[in-house]
């Protein structure tokens, strides 16, 4: 997949942790994840694997019970898409500034270099 921005950069989304991809969460949602992985924490059950399998279908599964929206960076202008629940695109711009590495958090800085 790939998005065509604004000012003509081709954003491309063809693997995972991709410095100019990232993912956003409401604050709802998370408190809401925060008391499921607790649930897990706690439980009695023995079965790690098949907790930690469950966890990650609370996001990932067919049905899953918290929204995460996924949230891309131009890494030319900086402009930001972020999805809504349907999957559709939405654009906003950085004001005052031009910094094209808001999602990589690890990397140098730059990512055009």
């Amino acid at each position: 997949m790939w998005i065509k921005c604004k000012c003509g950069e081709a954003i491309k989304d063809t693997f995972d942790s991709i410095p100019y991809k990232g993912r956003i969460i409401s604050d709802k949602e998370f408190f809401d994840l925060l008391d499921i992985a607790e649930e897990k924490i706690k439980s009695e059950d023995n079965d790690r694997d098949r907790l930690a399998r469950e966890f990650g279908d609370v996001l990932w599964g067919s049905t899953p019970r918290i929204r995460v929206n996924f949230i891309y960076q131009c890494i030319e202008c900086g402009r930001i898409y972020m999805e809504d629940e349907t999957g559709e695109l939405y654009g906003f711009m950085p004001e005052g500034h031009e910094k094209c590495n808001l999602l990589d958090f690890k990397g140098s800085g730059n990512l055009k270099e």
